[in-house]
């Protein structure tokens, strides 16, 4: 008993209170945990890789025909049958919750320059993200802050579709005025952005002017704005090379950098394949790579 109670007050004086509670507080040294990470610049990267799984893969080309796709059973929907497909139909909300709390972690990296850099491809990808949500259900409640399982905030209504729209361009304004500029196939850029922008902004425009909803004048200004900065200013040209250029650049083995601003590497070396039912090779959206290695690397959590 003598020997508990000398091992108890050592404790105690070590941890400088009377119990040990405090010593719980310690954080693991053979794992990685969201206290003792996002320091620099290779973990913000590894963080932020998570985030190109927003992508679409190749497989998605093969039915999709416009921004909006309303696949459907015509018997049911005769019979005024509404069936929601065991996906959720789109309502999935991971990804936000990922950029979040990345966002509210980045801050422990003193590098502003890496900081501000990985800072700009997650609010690119929460743009991204909104952007996909409007597409499918007009007005969705906006959360720019990690939420918990119990957070009243999870039941606010919606916000309208011009609050989160402008949301949108605001996270596209920080990606572009702070993402490098550098040319890179496989991941996302300055000029990725800028092309983000234009896209949502043109898609913007043309669906409120065709269905009288005020507001239209100035997304189609700012898609003009930025389609015209693209175009002076971006590294990339039309390919033309060969017989049949416009064949090629969709069917090479590998994205032509020329034209291609953000390509999907599919590489049987490192076992990423494009499913799907007919040989349709598409230069898509990011490189997986290294999806397995960044994983390892993230904390436990956003694993």
């Amino acid at each position: 008993m003598k020997k508990n109670i000398i091992l108890y007050s050592f404790i105690a004086l070590l941890s400088g209170t009377a119990g040990c509670s405090d010593m719980l507080d310690e954080y693991p040294l053979d794992a990685i945990s969201p206290e003792t990470y996002y320091n620099n610049a290779d973990e913000l990267r590894s963080a932020t890789n998570q985030f190109y799984g927003m992508f679409p893969g190749a497989a998605s080309g093969y039915t999709e025909s416009a921004d909006v796709v309303c696949i459907f059973n015509l018997p049911a929907e005769v019979q005024g049958i509404r069936t929601v497909p065991t996906s959720g139909g789109g309502w999935n909300w991971e990804y936000l919750r990922a950029v979040n709390f990345y966002l509210s972690h980045s801050v422990r990296c003193d590098d502003v320059d890496a900081r501000e850099h990985f800072d700009g491809i997650a609010r690119f990808f929460r743009a991204y993200f909104y952007f996909e949500k409007v597409k499918r259900f007009g007005e969705v409640p906006w959360f720019d802050r990690e939420l918990s399982s119990t957070d009243p905030e999870l039941f606010r209504p919606r916000d309208s579709r011009d609050f989160i729209m402008d949301k949108i361009l605001d996270d596209l304004t920080y990606a572009i005025n702070n993402i490098s500029d550098k040319k890179d196939l496989y991941n996302v850029t300055h000029w990725t952005a800028l092309a983000l922008k234009s896209r949502i902004c043109l898609f913007e425009g043309t669906f409120r002017k065709y269905h009288g909803i005020p507001g239209y004048e100035k997304f189609l200004n700012e898609c003009a704005t930025a389609s015209k900065l693209f175009i002076d200013n971006a590294p990339y040209a039309i390919y033309q090379t060969g017989a049949q250029p416009y064949r090629d650049l969709f069917s090479s083995m590998n994205a032509i950098e020329e034209e291609v601003i953000l390509a999907r590497d599919y590489d049987r070396s490192q076992k990423c394949y494009a499913r799907g039912k007919r040989k349709h090779i598409v230069p898509h959206l990011r490189t997986s790579r290294h999806e397995q290695e960044n994983r390892k690397q993230l904390p436990h959590d956003q694993r």
